[in-house]
């Protein structure tokens, strides 16, 4: 015979789960973090180098590719696309010349 209603409280370790859903939120915050960290000083540090390349070659051209989906996600645009715009952005602002070109990809 059951004791327990199920229907409000289907199973005994709630704060258990609820403690270990915490713990994983909490370590996909710090890996997050720590990963807009890592990009923005590699996003500097490619400003840099490219900024190193024009003092020795005046009349550079940087590429970069863009790729072009038949059905595009928002997770693909997100994940792929955004990063050529937003070294040109960059490179841009610093004076430089980027050029993106586009790669079909079906």
């Amino acid at each position: 015979m059951l004791q327990t209603n199920l229907s409000t409280r289907p199973f005994y370790s709630e704060r258990a789960v609820l403690l270990a859903l915490a713990v994983v939120a909490l370590a996909v915050l710090a890996l997050t973090v720590s990963n807009v960290q890592q990009l923005v000083a590699l996003s500097k540090r490619n400003t840099e180098l490219g900024r190193q390349v024009a003092a020795e070659f005046p009349r550079v051209t940087f590429f970069a590719g863009y790729i072009l989906f038949q059905r595009e996600r928002w997770y693909q645009r997100l994940l792929h696309n955004e990063t050529a715009f937003a070294i040109q952005r960059r490179l841009q602002w610093a004076g430089m010349t980027m050029v993106i070109l586009p790669a079909r990809v079906t």
